[in-house]
């Protein structure tokens, strides 16, 4: 997921629109107008300037934009790993470029278009949904912007429009291209194969104390122990102050009185409906039923099936129609009814299962009870038992006292790394949000004092780190077993892939593929040679067991006959590939989102290459530390 964030923001179609978009959004609170600005310039194109707080504004957007995907608050650390920093940048000059070569093209839009796009903005409708000036004004206000400004954003955004419509808008790929595309995805492939794993490497190689040295010096930062912090966590929510054994039995009682309805569970019947046409129908069958016919022989004589009567066992309240509710719950086990009014005309009930009505007792529920009487004291004294103990970190308590002051239990997490780890690389397991706990805790020096962090809507967490054990570097002494096991993997790897070679160029040069393969690999457990395999009919996105994504990619990569190596499913095990057969499929007709993907593809090569073409015209100018001060203001 991360890799497909980094890659989202690295067209450049798709970075003009995140520019539209970022404009779009300047009512919010966003403003995307990269046009001159007051003060230092972090981006300068010719007479055009990227102000501070325009510079800033877009890396908030772009940086909360990637938190709501990753469900939390992220660092401008983790927020330049991830390239958010370079994006931005790279954003802000394409904004700058065009608006320059806007600027000098003499671009614009007419005051009655301005007008109209003001218009049709959502944001700015009363009741009715007519435009309100009232509206627009009152919005801007609360985001602190300018009438004058939002003119401006608006412009800069209906001029930007006007280059990305022109060249990108109905670009269509050629239908041959599709037809071709159509092919291509049609074919399918026969391949030999046989998998080269590491029981083919007979002599196991075994490293010299130099080999190990080497290795260990050239892969130091693989031997790194991380910083790990050691710090006290309280956390405070309404399970960690609930103390159902001070809850009275009276006050149990007292709530089970008055939710009784909630530990009750309601009388059910299994009823029976017999409708009838008219009341004479109805009353002519109750008179046979009433001299001894069964109520079953007058439903099989209509015709009727015992589905067809079937209410279903159902409480009083689930049958709508009051009437037969009042008499179906009125009856014996198996009495029919008198004729009743239905909604749908007579009828006549029949009960064939009751399921009484059952309360359960209050020593049943008394617990359930209990604690919840005592969860809900606890929630109404939560917020007390925070400013108590915010009370007593202020009176100059440590974290750990005040806690203990108030009631809580401190939590001491001994050592603790960024990502949650132990020195063990066992998991530290219930940090209440542990996430920006430790975001927090790793930017925080030992002794600071912090803020709480919420948990959810009614709960605190807080933190107090007490020392920090700084990022080491493991001697070779104390990973050696690490290193000749690494070194041994890439050993092995390395003579499992020159056998592998060796197989394919044999093959290559005219030898019979399965006699090489028995004489190079290792005999199957009942000591026949080693053979190959042969596939079934590929296509290029089919995979098994032995032939993993990468090997059947390059089988595709090659013609009929040729003979290729690829990673195994599982290293460091290779495949040698001979395509033994060409099929050329029944061509498909290429999916509606699949043209459409291909379409935009090439809308961003033509927009790339458009700012490309207006960037090569003049000098993009970059101020470094106007960035630096963007960004940390």
């Amino acid at each position: 997921m991360l890799t497909a964030l980094r890659n989202a923001t690295q067209s450049a179609f798709a970075k003009i629109l995140l520019l539209l978009l970022v404009a779009s959004f300047a009512v919010w609170g966003a403003s995307g107008a990269f046009v001159s600005g007051s003060g230092s310039a972090t981006v300068t194109f010719g007479k055009t300037n990227v102000s501070l707080l325009d510079h800033r504004l877009a890396y908030d957007l772009q940086l909360n934009a990637l938190s709501r995907q990753l469900g939390q608050r992220i660092s401008r650390e983790q927020a330049k790993n991830f390239g958010i920093e370079q994006s931005v940048l790279t954003q802000i000059i394409a904004g700058a470029v065009l608006d320059e070569n806007a600027r000098q093209m003499g671009m614009g839009i007419s005051n009655d278009e301005l007008a109209a796009m003001i218009g049709d903005d959502p944001a700015f409708r009363d009741s009715t949904g007519r435009f309100s000036r009232l509206a627009l004004e009152n919005v801007l206000r609360q985001v602190g912007m300018r009438q004058e400004d939002y003119l401006r954003n608006r412009k800069a955004v209906a001029v930007r429009r006007q280059f990305v419509d022109a060249v990108a808008d109905n670009a269509a790929t050629p239908t041959a291209f599709f037809d071709a595309f159509g092919v291509y995805q049609a074919q399918k492939r026969v391949l030999d194969y046989v998998t080269v794993g590491a029981n083919a490497v007979t002599d196991k190689p075994v490293p010299t104390d130099s080999d190990i040295s080497a290795y260990y010096d050239a892969h130091k930062r693989d031997y790194v122990a991380p910083e790990y912090r050691k710090m006290t966590i309280v956390r405070l929510t309404a399970e960690d102050i609930s103390r159902p054994d001070l809850i009275d039995q009276a006050d149990v009682a007292k709530d089970y009185d008055a939710n009784r309805a909630k530990y009750t569970t309601e009388e059910r019947r299994h009823v029976q409906q017999l409708v009838f046409k008219d009341r004479a129908e109805a009353e002519a069958a109750l008179k046979r039923i009433r001299d001894g016919e069964f109520f079953d022989t007058i439903v099989t004589e209509m015709g009727r099936k015992p589905e067809d009567i079937d209410l279903g066992t159902v409480t009083k309240k689930q049958i709508p129609d009051v009437n037969v509710a009042n008499a179906a719950f009125g009856l014996e086990l198996n009495e029919v009814s008198d004729i009743v009014d239905g909604i749908f005309g007579p009828v006549l009930l029949r009960v064939v299962e009751i399921d009484p009505q059952e309360v359960k007792p209050l020593a049943d529920v008394s617990d359930e009870i209990r604690k919840k009487l005592a969860l809900d004291k606890a929630t109404e004294d939560l917020f007390d038992v925070h400013d108590r103990l915010e009370d007593e970190r202020a009176a100059g308590e440590t974290l750990a006292q005040a806690a203990k002051n108030v009631g809580l239990t401190p939590r001491m997490i001994d050592e603790v790394d960024a990502q949650g780890k132990a020195p063990d690389n066992s998991e530290v397991k219930d940090i209440p949000e542990k996430d920006k706990l430790l975001s927090e805790a790793f930017q925080t020096d030992p002794g600071v004092e912090t803020d709480p962090i919420p948990i959810g809507s009614s709960g605190f967490v807080w933190y107090e780190v007490e020392d920090v054990t700084p990022e080491r570097q493991k001697p070779l002494d104390e990973v050696r077993d690490q290193v000749v096991a690494a070194w041994t993997g890439e050993a092995i790897a390395k003579k499992v892939a020159e056998i592998a070679d060796t197989i394919r160029d044999r093959v290559e040069k005219g030898e019979d593929f399965a006699n090489v393969a028995g004489e190079l690999l290792p005999a199957n457990a009942d000591g026949t040679p080693a053979g190959i395999k042969t596939s079934p009919e590929l296509a290029r996105s089919d995979t098994n067991d032995q032939l993993a994504r990468d090997a059947v990619t390059a089988a595709f990569s090659i013609p009929e006959n040729a003979v290729t190596v690829a990673p195994g499913a599982k290293a460091p095990s290779r495949v040698v590939l001979k395509v033994v057969k060409v099929i050329d499929g029944t061509p498909e007709p290429t999916p509606d989102s699949v043209k459409q993907q291909v379409d935009n593809a090439v809308s961003e090569d033509m927009i790339g290459a458009l700012i490309a073409d207006f960037q090569s015209r003049g000098e993009v100018r970059i101020n470094e530390r106007a960035i630096n001060t963007a960004l940390n203001f």
